[in-house]
């Protein structure tokens, strides 16, 4: 049963997670990083909220970070890939056109930032997905499971 409740926390988490992912990107500019909106505020809240909701239903303190982690990594990842050897704007930059072009500072660090969320949210993964199917087995063990 407990399996089964924590797929709408999943879903939950993720979407927190890309909902905290769309509102960092607007913090992200050519004008460098600027401080948090609204709408990062809300996610961040959603993912500890999910979070707690995930943990609690898996009966493990520990369950419920990893896939918020995932979605908000994967998406400045995919973003900052591309341009991490691109030239980073200079401080009041010329306006972006055609024939001038540059990205927003920091590219390199979301990028390595980025990565090292998501190994650690694979990590989570694997030692959730181990804590989970042992307590399964355990009380499959035990002719507890069924009821």
């Amino acid at each position: 049963m407990r399996l089964l409740l924590r797929f709408p926390c999943l879903v939950l988490q993720i979407f927190a997670g890309l909902l905290t992912a769309y509102g960092t990107f607007a913090m992200s500019s050519t004008a460098g990083i600027q401080p948090p909106n609204l709408v990062v505020l809300l996610g961040v809240g959603a993912m500890a909220a999910s979070g707690l909701a995930a943990a609690r239903v898996a009966g493990n303190p520990f369950a419920g970070w990893w896939p918020s982690l995932a979605a908000l990594a994967v998406p400045w990842l995919l973003v900052t890939f591309p341009v991490l050897l691109e030239t980073p704007c200079p401080p009041d930059h010329p306006p972006l056109t055609p024939t001038y072009h540059c990205v927003p500072p920091g590219a390199p660090i979301f990028f390595a930032v980025s990565a090292l969320a998501i190994a650690v949210a694979v990590w989570g993964a694997g030692r959730d997905l181990r804590l989970s199917f042992g307590t399964a087995r355990r009380l499959d063990r035990a002719g507890r499971l069924g009821t």
